[in-house]
Formats: C-alpha cells, sequence, structure tokens
C-alpha cells in the first residue's frame, strides 16, 4: 500500500500522507484485532496545570481566534484534572471521555480501530452540545437527533 501511494515504503511499512498524517493504519494486524488491551493511565490523576500552561493557551488562542472547546485526546499520559483546570482558566467548554473501554495497540499510547470508534462516537456525541458549537453552526445542528 505504502509503495503504491507514495513509492516508498516508510519505516513501518505503513502508508503516511506528508500533507496531512493520514496513515493507512488498517495495514497494522494490532490496530484491527480484537482483544487488545485496555488503556492504562501512567500518569498520576493528582496533576495540575501551571501558570505556564494557562499563558501559553492564552496566546494560542488569541493567534487562532475563534471559538475553542477544548478535547482531551485518550493516551495513558492524559490528566482530566489537568484539563478541566485549564478550561476553566481559559472560560473554555471540555469534553473529556470516560477512558473506559478504550482499547489501544499498545496499552495506552495510540488507540486501535475498536477504541478510537467509540472516542470518535464519544466526541462526536459531545461536541454537538458546547455552545461553541451551537454557535458556529446554528439551526443546522441538532444535538438531539
Amino acid at each position: 500500500m505504502a509503495a503504491f501511494k507514495s513509492g516508498q515504503f516508510t519505516q513501518t511499512g505503513l502508508y503516511r500522507n506528508i500533507a496531512n498524517g493520514d496513515m493507512g493504519l488498517d495495514a497494522n494486524p494490532s490496530y484491527v484485532a480484537q482483544g487488545n488491551k485496555p488503556m492504562l493511565s501512567a500518569r498520576d490523576p493528582n496533576c495540575h496545570t501551571t501558570q505556564a500552561i494557562i499563558d501559553y493557551a492564552r496566546t494560542l488562542l488569541k493567534e487562532i481566534g475563534g471559538r475553542v472547546v477544548l478535547t482531551l485526546v485518550p493516551h495513558s499520559q492524559s490528566c482530566v484534572q489537568q484539563a478541566d483546570e485549564l478550561a476553566k482558566a481559559l472560560n473554555l467548554e471540555l469534553v473529556a471521555p470516560p477512558f473506559d473501554g478504550m482499547t489501544t495497540v499498545d496499552g495506552g499510547g495510540h488507540l486501535d480501530r475498536n477504541g478510537a470508534e467509540r472516542y470518535t462516537s464519544f466526541l462526536v456525541r459531545e461536541i454537538v452540545k458546547t455552545e461553541a458549537f451551537k454557535q458556529a453552526f446554528p439551526n443546522r445542528f441538532s444535538a438531539t437527533k
């Protein structure tokens, strides 16, 4: 697949689009396997944001403009408490998934197909409920459908 699309194989043998980062993960047997390990947190859940992180995030928000919803991506180093503190400090809405049932190819760093589908379904269901989404798309989508 990699050789067909780009003429070259990557180190892993998986195709990766240079322009947008897309990967052909279906070629990875671990990605499509059933019974992969659930995500495990390797981080102390009592983790806090810092003023430096808040300041950096404020600068980024000014640069990008628009409405923002902070989303927490499942990972072994994710911290719900830190994300919640950051969202409150920046007056942003937060969408943080329950990590239960998220399966991975490596125990916590990368979701497999089942984990990715579970996360994406949760994200889509929740993001349409946010005020930022409703303001960006008034009368076009309904969270109740």
